[in-house]
């Protein structure tokens, strides 16, 4: 077969009929970039204003000396709960101060920091520094947090965490950073969570699945996670499962990480409608043999109605962009996603769908791949099976294997038209069953 040939004969079709074909996933196309599947993440209900009474934690004693026989936690507590009462906010000055156990947030207190040198640091594992407990209205912000390094041998789920949120509201942490420390935010069944201009580094990771996260959501809804920068960890850096839905996850930037950069994953509830926009994953400062991250997005399992759009993954070692679903569950499988206008350089694979249906790979632009997009499937169970997915309009470049690749007879029904690109070992390679094709 020559350079750049497309494997099979293509059907000549009307885009009437391409979209007539492809069930859901033509509908989804017909919308374009107005697709509706999407809606966009509320604003939140905003923080308490800096406003009412200002409480200096060192005017209840607080001595921020960084000495370790001297705890700080009381101190900062007194200052809370007397804001609470008062309504306020209360400033912490720099110095370093030393924490033995977790400071407990109130609802509608603001607590304010100046900067990396208002430095908070735990004494004790296993403690979150600031804990928040169906609490509403609250801003954290301008801390540097740093925890004890120590791992969790019995792989518990107990950890240390920076902050910590239950059954929460309307909070914001921002212009705060995280380092030597197990985990760095954690949002558990809470709504309208912002996290913006943070810093995750060091980040303390194990073996165990409860370790090492920059940013991790369980359930809720409608959170902002923005503008946050992530260097060198070794599990994803924000990572949202349990059913959490209709989040907006964008602007972040992250180097040199080893699993996936930004990762979905749920079994029991779709993890859907979030707006994955904009974000970068850099190989920045790396050298020749080195790579960003295992996978720039990764959904996984039952991962619906999500938009991916606008991103920019370079080098990841295995995919920029991955699909993947459960073989042995038709139910447990991403379905009904939009893939649009990302840019992916050199990967193993650009984007991959595996065990998917119904979503649509537009727009995208895969550089120095083996393979562009691949379409495959795993297993041999009932959910061992890829169907009615499109790929249009994609620009696809020197991807030595194939620009696009369909890699299994049960890859059934789905659709390629309208791709170009050069320097490809061959354009398609399709291998799948009643693909529905119109040119490459």
């Amino acid at each position: 077969m020559h350079e750049n040939e497309s494997s099979g004969s293509d059907k000549n079709l009307t885009r009437r009929q391409l979209l007539n074909s492809l069930g859901t996933a033509g509908v989804m196309l017909a919308a374009s970039t107005a697709w509706s599947g999407i809606a966009s993440a509320a604003d939140p209900i905003l923080p308490r204003p800096d406003s009412g009474v200002w409480l200096n934690v060192k005017d209840y004693g607080a001595r921020g000396n960084g000495r370790y026989d001297q705890d700080d936690t009381p101190y900062f507590q007194m200052a809370i709960d007397a804001a609470a009462f008062a309504g306020g906010t209360v400033v912490v000055p720099p110095g370093k101060y030393m924490l033995n156990s977790s400071i407990m947030l109130r609802s509608k207190v603001n607590i304010i920091g100046m900067g990396e040198g208002s430095f908070i640091k735990s004494m004790q594992p296993y403690v979150s520094l600031f804990s928040g407990d169906h609490i509403n209205q609250v801003q954290i912000r301008g801390f540097a947090l740093q925890g004890t390094a120590g791992t969790n041998a019995g792989k518990l789920p107990k950890v240390e965490r920076g902050v910590e949120l239950n059954d929460c509201e309307s909070v914001m942490v921002s212009d705060c950073s995280f380092s030597m420390i197990v985990n760095g935010i954690q949002l558990t069944n809470s709504r309208y969570i912002r996290v913006k201009n943070c810093s995750f580094s060091s980040i303390i990771s194990s073996d165990s699945l409860y370790e090492g996260y920059g940013i991790v959501a369980q359930s809720g809804a409608h959170h902002q996670l923005t503008d946050n920068r992530f260097f060198g960890l070794y599990k994803p850096c924000i990572h949202l499962s349990g059913g959490c839905s209709y989040s907006v996850i964008s602007g972040n930037l992250a180097e040199g990480c080893r699993d996936a950069v930004i990762s979905l994953s749920s079994k029991l509830v779709s993890c859907s409608h979030h707006q994955i926009i904009g974000n970068t994953v850099s190989a920045a400062g790396l050298t020749d043999n080195e790579t960003s991250c295992k996978e720039g997005i990764r959904l996984k399992d039952n991962c619906s109605d999500n938009w991916i759009a606008g991103n920019v993954i370079v080098r990841a070692s295995q995919a920029g962009i991955s699909l993947v679903g459960d073989g042995a569950s038709i139910d447990d499988r991403p379905y009904s996603n939009m893939i649009q206008g990302n840019k992916v350089d050199g990967s193993l694979t650009g984007i991959g769908l595996l065990n998917t249906d119904g979503n649509i790979v537009t727009g995208n632009d895969v550089r120095r791949a083996e393979t562009g997009i691949m379409i495959d499937t795993s297993g041999e169970d009932g959910g061992s099976i890829s169907k009615q997915n499109t790929v249009t309009n994609n620009s696809l470049f020197r991807c030595s294997t194939a620009g696009i690749r369909l890699a299994s007879a049960r890859c059934q029904g789905n659709a390629v038209f309208g791709n170009s690109g050069a320097g490809n070992g061959e354009s398609l390679k399709d291998q799948g069953t009643d693909t529905v094709k119109s040119g490459f």
